[in-house]
């Protein structure tokens, strides 16, 4: 089933509540809380660009006729989302913050890889090949290190990147068939690019 609306029928419910302005909160709250489960993150992309493309004062118009003062609507976010794309896909979301994020990614097979912020902006683009992602052609002649002989933040990286002047740490761990991305967000970094 598609997700890539899911955030309309919440909005229109939301409209019809008695207490308007708690439901349209509670609303952006479940929407922002599906967005990141597998296969809503189009659809949380959609409602991002459904807000950018509604005008606050339109927003505001309607959030006004059943109250005297305008209501301000609370920042979605402090940062953007970064999202990531395999091939032309979405894979998976990001949700940063003041204090950092990270996540990981798997299975990633060969393809072109983006990362987006959900303002649409592509922060980062490497094409990953076997090479990068799968154990044999990234250490060829070594053991394939069992899961129990590893802990996930030393397994072997076949790449490295740092977009954002460093701020964004991008790993690729190859696999027996396929990789994991690991991607960490630390605000503030300073490094090289």
């Amino acid at each position: 089933m598609s997700h890539e609306l899911y955030f309309l029928p919440l909005l229109m419910k939301a409209f019809d509540e008695p207490d308007r302005k708690q439901a349209l909160l509670q609303a952006f709250e479940e929407i922002r809380t599906l967005g990141g489960r597998p296969g809503y993150q189009d659809g949380y992309v959609q409602f991002q660009e459904f807000m950018r493309c509604s005008e606050e004062s339109a927003i505001e118009t309607l959030l006004t006729d059943w109250e005297e003062a305008p209501l301000r609507l609370p920042a979605m976010e402090t940062f953007p989302d970064l999202i990531l794309h395999m091939n032309g896909r979405t894979v998976g979301t990001i949700y940063l913050s003041p204090t950092g994020a990270s996540s990981s990614f798997a299975p990633i097979l060969p393809g072109l890889c983006q990362l987006r912020l959900s303002t649409g902006w592509v922060i980062w683009e490497e094409r990953l090949n076997d090479k990068d992602l799968l154990w044999t052609s990234a250490f060829p002649g070594q053991p394939l290190l069992m899961a129990a002989e590893t802990v996930e933040s030393q397994t072997p990286i076949s790449r490295e990147f740092h977009p954002l002047d460093g701020a964004l740490t991008i790993t690729v761990h190859p696999g027996l068939e396929a990789g994991i991305l690991r991607v960490q967000f630390t605000s503030g970094k300073q490094g090289s690019s």
